[in-house]
């Protein structure tokens, strides 16, 4: 899906906001910064969120405007708009700027969700424990505030702080691994604690490299299993989907079992689905649902509080109930 690429890019373009802050008339360290951005926007139409606030860290820390960072925004901006252009004309702009599985929502409700969404994101994009990664987030900002790193180190903090405000801007609650990026933000986090812990014993200009390619390995191998969980649920659905049923109407409480459904039922004029993607897992009780429009109720185990009905089909992964 891109993810990996735009970890790649976030890395280049922090890299970028670094030495543009240090030398801003090196034009060199401006074409990592644009490059970087293109190559993030791409990828993603999500790099919007790091994008900005990278942008406004430079304004911040710089306290002001200038021309080169003027120049190379509106280069980045109208060679990704090139880059989009044959996608615009063929499918439209809706194609990427719109998904139909993220609906803008009131930005109280936003709000009110920020706390829960963010602690479910970092363990998803991690595949650590939610409390372990946000241990390690305000473990690591503290140590930064303490050591004698550069006043740049301020920026992870900066971007963690300060995406939530962009979602409620935005009035939105994307998938979680909208944030993939955050992936390089954690290991660089991670890094710096146990470069703190261990430095004084071992070479300085090796520790925190070899330390950040540890934790990024730790983080890939998570990331794996999380991979093998989904390819599982993906093997299962299919298997499910391909048996014979009386009804084409669905009710799915899932994050995945929708969206192959809509797949597998596109030729399929009598198919119809409620489906409800809930991020992060929210409970559903069948047992108290009365909508007799549908001819199937499906829902993750994680979502599942159903007490008294009994499912017809029951996997690892979800439990399929008849109306």
């Amino acid at each position: 899906r891109g993810y990996s690429l735009e970890c790649l890019s976030f890395i280049l373009f922090t890299y970028a906001i670094f030495k543009v802050i240090d030398h801003p008339n090196n034009k060199l360290y401006w074409i990592y910064y644009s490059s970087a951005s293109i190559i993030g926007f791409y990828t993603m139409p999500s790099f919007l969120y790091p994008f900005v606030l990278g942008n406004l860290f430079i304004l911040v820390y710089k306290q002001r405007i200038m021309v080169e960072h003027i120049i190379f925004n509106v280069v980045t901006l109208l060679t990704t708009f090139v880059l989009y252009l044959p996608a615009i004309i063929r499918s439209g702009l809706q194609s990427i700027i719109g998904n139909k599985f993220v609906k803008p929502i009131d930005r109280l409700k936003v709000l009110k969700s920020l706390p829960e969404f963010f602690y479910y994101a970092y363990g998803t994009i991690t595949g650590w424990p939610a409390f372990l990664v946000l241990a390690i987030v305000i473990v690591s900002v503290i140590v930064l505030y303490k050591s004698d790193f550069d006043s740049k180190k301020y920026f992870f903090a900066f971007v963690l702080a300060l995406s939530p405000l962009l979602l409620i801007i935005h009035s939105v609650l994307p998938f979680a691994r909208t944030f993939e990026y955050y992936t390089s933000i954690f290991a660089f986090l991670s890094a710096v604690v146990i470069y703190k812990m261990t430095g004084k014993y071992l070479n300085r200009a090796l520790i925190l490299p070899i330390i950040s390619v540890q934790v990024v390995l730790v983080l890939w191998f998570n990331h794996l299993i999380h991979l093998d969980e989904m390819e599982n649920y993906s093997i299962s659905a299919h298997q499910e989907i391909m048996k014979p049923h009386n009804g084409h109407k669905y009710y799915v409480f899932s994050a995945l079992y929708g969206t192959y459904l809509s797949y597998y039922n596109s030729g399929n004029k009598n198919f119809r689905l409620l489906d409800i993607v809930v991020t992060p897992p929210s409970a559903i009780n069948f047992d108290t649902v009365k909508n007799n429009n549908y001819d199937y109720l499906i829902v993750d185990h994680d979502m599942d509080s159903t007490k008294n009905k009994i499912p017809i089909s029951k996997t690892a992964q979800f439990s399929i109930y008849k109306m």
